[in-house]
């Protein structure tokens, strides 16, 4: 700033996720094949033959797919409770939602405890308008985050 004046640019949309920029890597971090268990012996950082590994069996990649419009509030909800009780165990959240009543798709963004403000894309990516969750966790039982998830949103899912 100079004399108490800047350019509005560089005061906004300075965050790590830059929608206009990001919309061609959504279709890259959602493909449900990218998210395999990790094996102790080979993973996306070691070569085959390496068995030294920078991941154990205690991480665990899954997505969680919902074929239907979500209620913004009970996602919001489910992600909230799940932060803030096992925070430590969620590494990363990461996804596209298909937000009820609204035609574009929000991406959202979570590590541990901190749950990141959704961005509205400008357009769906190619393929399917499903809502896609992927997680990242650390001793975290993939059952315990698809009950909670269900439970929060059995309440909104349409009829």
């Amino acid at each position: 700033a100079v004399a108490g004046e800047i350019a509005p640019e560089k005061l906004f949309d300075t965050g790590l996720y830059q929608p206009s920029r990001k919309t061609p890597d959504v279709q890259n971090w959602l493909r449900a094949q990218a998210y395999k268990p990790v094996s102790a012996h080979r993973s996306f950082l070691n070569p085959p033959g390496n068995t030294r590994t920078n991941h154990d069996a205690r991480i665990k990649s899954f997505v969680v797919t919902f074929h239907y419009p979500i209620a913004w509030h009970a996602l919001v909800d489910a992600l909230e409770t799940l932060t803030a009780v096992r925070g430590e165990n969620l590494l990363r959240i990461k996804g596209i939602v298909n937000v009820a009543f609204e035609k574009l798709p929000r991406v959202i963004h979570a590590v541990q405890h901190t749950i990141y403000p959704a961005a509205t894309l400008a357009a769906w990516p190619e393929g399917d308008r499903h809502t896609q969750l992927v997680f990242i966790t650390r001793d975290l039982d993939e059952a315990l985050i698809r009950q909670t998830l269900t439970s929060f949103l059995a309440e909104t899912t349409p009829a």
